[in-house]
């Protein structure tokens, strides 16, 4: 009976072990550059069609919104990005290439003007240019309100997007829709090799010790 309980402690204390191991490693953020679109210095309600540090195509830039547009401005800094008419896309491919056994978590904040009709959005997560995940308009911000859009992806072993370069899309589906605060998170979520064979060590000890 002692060595059935001794034995069921090991295995216990090696399973407590390789948990440990694997939620120990914390998000760490990957630059975007220019993530509040502050780069620029713009006067109350002025626009301009440029996003620095990004790409951006067609009815798309930059926005310093007045109370008009949003009673409290930009939820981050002064400035917020700006997609109009359905489709304009504003894109950034980062530095940082997809690693595997790693969590992606993107977040973005998605806001509805005062002044304007909200015809949702789309935001997404690529690699290598592929699509690994997207939030396809999940939030429903009420007028002069902003909620956060949040997309993840976890790259396994094996996936085709490890080794390619990450990439952040975002466009509006409608009217116009506006974004601010943008954050890409990698967290890894693989116990690390020795974990293994210290579970498989630990265990046969545990089963011999058992059997005995």
């Amino acid at each position: 009976m002692r060595q059935t309980v001794k034995g069921l402690f090991i295995i216990a204390a090696v399973l407590a072990l390789v948990a440990c191991t694997t939620v120990g490693a914390a998000a760490a953020p990957l630059l975007v550059v220019n993530p509040g679109f502050e780069a620029v210095n713009l006067d109350d309600s002025q626009a301009i069609f440029t996003i620095a540090g990004w790409t951006n195509v067609g009815d798309s830039g930059t926005f310093d919104p007045d109370a008009a547009a949003f009673a409290s401005g930009a939820p981050e800094g002064e400035n917020v990005a700006f997609a109009s008419h359905g489709g304009p896309t504003i894109s950034q491919i980062l530095a940082s290439i997809a690693e595997a056994n790693t969590l992606y978590t993107l977040t973005m904040l998605v806001g509805n003007r005062l002044d304007a009709d909200f015809g949702g959005y789309q935001t997404e997560l690529w690699a290598g240019g592929m699509l690994l995940a997207q939030d396809n308009g999940s939030q429903s911000p009420a007028d002069g309100q902003f909620l956060l859009s949040t997309v993840q992806y976890f790259v396994a072993n094996g996936d085709a997007a490890a080794g390619t370069a990450l990439e952040i899309r975002f466009r509006s589906l409608g009217w116009q829709t506006v974004f601010d605060d943008v954050h890409l998170d990698a967290t890894e979520r693989v116990p690390e090799p020795a974990s293994f064979g210290l579970l498989g060590l630990g265990l046969a000890a545990a089963v011999r010790r058992m059997r005995r």
